[in-house]
């Protein structure tokens, strides 16, 4: 593709003077960085510089990033993502819906009823969102999320000395996702069709993935 020959260049030399000739007028936010830089000497300065929102994605794809790696511990530890431990975070359900700002803690007193309520979809086992004002987990899913934050050497409180509109105070998201309202069809010459809710922040993507995979 036009632009990915000049990205590989300039990976390979650091040239500024020729990437801003080589890189293409559609690169604008690379053109931007590399304008600022060369007027700064400021990697972080021409980081800084580009727009807000693609800033912020880069913060949430991080958060993404660590969500995935305890995940990923969870499963590997055989530990249960669809039933609580003594000191999870659990979320409340209403509607089929995850209700994120309303968490309560799993107790050695109150991991039965919780339990019940997972079983009949009322609420739902959490993983963390990590940042500044998050919500810790206890026990062994806080011995989790421990390691993975001293395995990439950054605390909660990095995520609070971001630039001020970058600081991110994360929260809890649902370990485990059911759609709502998922139904199908088949178009003749198309294909399948698929419709069905997702909450804010899960991916459609992915749950395709999954239904696609062995095929």
């Amino acid at each position: 593709m036009e632009g990915d020959e000049a990205r590989r260049r300039f990976s390979e030399t650091g040239d500024v003077e020729l990437a801003l000739h080589e890189f293409p007028g559609f690169l604008r936010y690379e053109r931007t960085m590399l304008q600022v830089y060369k007027r700064t000497g400021s990697w972080k300065r021409a980081f800084l510089a580009l727009p807000m929102p693609i800033l912020r994605i880069f913060i949430h794809s991080y958060q993404s990033y660590l969500f995935n790696l305890y995940l990923s511990r969870r499963i590997e530890e055989g530990l249960p993502i669809n039933e609580a431990l003594v000191g999870d975070i659990v979320v409340q359900v209403k509607g089929g819906l995850p209700y994120r700002d309303r968490t309560y803690r799993v107790t050695e007193t109150n991991v039965g009823f919780v339990n019940e309520k997972i079983r009949k979809s009322q609420a739902m086992v959490s993983g963390p969102l990590f940042g500044f004002a998050m919500r810790r987990a206890r026990g062994i899913p806080g011995r989790l999320e421990k390691e993975i934050l001293e395995g990439e050497k950054i605390s909660l409180e990095a995520f609070k000395r971001l630039p001020k509109p970058m600081a991110e105070p994360g929260g809890r998201r649902e370990l485990l996702i059911k759609p709502i309202g998922l139904t199908y069809c088949y178009i003749p010459g198309t294909g399948m069709c698929f419709r069905f809710f997702l909450p804010k922040g899960v991916y459609a993507t992915s749950l395709l993935r999954e239904i696609m995979k062995d095929h």
